[in-house]
């Protein structure tokens, strides 16, 4: 079994290479993937803007994966959907700075992290 980070070649592999056909149906494995909601909403936008869905690029990632063992490919947004992305992260903040019980930072403890690189 071949790893690389945390993919399983072997089971990618599976995955395309070796369906199983009984007359002339093929069974598809199911992934379920966890992921931080705003991130699956930014992404859905992005994916929604190039035509294709969260399981379309899944199926691409994993396809072009096994065939090049890497990922071969960018996909690139329009910036329509970037400025939507950042319209949705700028009212959260708005909603954030209007919160009286939201944790408020300084601009030292906000860059002092990364002076001391």
């Amino acid at each position: 079994m071949v790893k690389r980070g945390n993919i399983d070649i072997a089971f990618a592999k599976h995955l395309q290479y070796n369906r199983v056909q009984r007359k002339g149906v093929i069974f598809l494995a199911t992934i379920t993937v966890r992921v931080d909601d705003n991130i699956k909403k930014d992404a859905e936008i992005i994916l929604d803007d190039i035509g294709i869905n969260v399981t379309t690029l899944f199926n691409a990632c994993l396809r072009a994966l096994v065939r090049e063992q890497k990922v071969p490919f960018e996909l690139v947004s329009s910036e329509h959907a970037l400025k939507k992305v950042i319209k949705r992260k700028l009212e959260e903040s708005k909603a954030v700075a209007a919160d009286p019980e939201a944790q408020r930072y300084t601009h030292e403890e906000i860059f002092s992290p990364l002076r001391e690189k």
